[in-house]
């Protein structure tokens, strides 16, 4: 069952995300990069106000920028993302598994693939999956290092597809995102991932607008027809 996660920034947001119907939510700084960190009083305050049964992940930004405060995160969150961005030519598998090593207990890190990682300078999306699979990682993030285009605008759906049944025959969970919006919902639909994940369409204003209930909802409520009329979207 295909389920809705919004990013946000701050408690506020949160709490419209929720009205809204939110299934998931992910703390994150859109300013800052597509995997914004949002800093450890707002990862709190988030937190704070989740209601029960209501998941929550963070994210910490690339990992070539280092310094990532993994002691802060709160124990609700299930997962935190790193990037990989300018990392396609470093030993940034070891380095990956290190972070992970050392996240807090009850905090899994998904992996990132970038669909446009030529021009993030990550390593290639098969690399990532090979080493998420050996390592027995429990998510995977598909997503765009740059945000003026949708994901479908930089792969092939038909490709995108056959990696997140790969993501999912191995047991994870997959998440796609990448400026998925109204106009494109139907072709993330019929790609079948576990969660959708968007930020700018359930704002005002565009991403690094404000998040609201009301077009959370607009989007929760087309999630849940695709879920009682699947073939409206095959």
């Amino acid at each position: 069952m295909i389920k809705l996660l919004v990013s946000v920034r701050n408690a506020g947001e949160a709490e419209e995300a929720l009205r809204g119907g939110a299934d998931w939510l992910d703390i994150k700084e859109p300013a800052a990069g597509p995997l914004g960190a949002a800093g450890r009083e707002v990862w709190w305050q988030v937190a704070s106000v989740l209601e029960p049964g209501v998941p929550c992940s963070v994210a910490l930004g690339e990992l070539i920028d280092g310094q990532l405060p993994l002691e802060h995160i709160p124990p609700l969150c299930k997962f935190a993302k790193v990037g990989l961005a300018r990392m396609a030519d470093l030993d940034w598998s070891r380095q990956w598994i290190d972070v992970r090593r050392r996240l807090p207990p009850g905090t899994e890190l998904a992996a990132v693939v970038y669909a446009d990682w030529r021009a993030a300078g990550s390593p290639p999306p098969d690399a990532i999956l090979h080493v998420a699979q050996q390592t027995g990682t429990r998510a995977v993030l598909f997503d765009t290092y740059g945000k003026k285009y949708s994901i479908f605008g930089c792969i092939e759906p038909r490709l995108l597809g056959r990696w997140i049944e790969r993501v999912q025959r191995a047991g994870m969970l997959a998440v796609l995102a990448g400026s998925i919006n109204q106009a494109s919902l139907g072709v993330a639909l019929a790609l079948k991932p576990d969660l959708i994940a968007v930020r700018g369409a359930a704002c005002e204003g565009g991403r690094l607008g404000c998040v609201s209930a009301a077009r959370v909802a607009r989007l929760a409520q087309l999630i849940r027809s695709a879920r009682a009329a699947p073939a409206v979207f095959s």
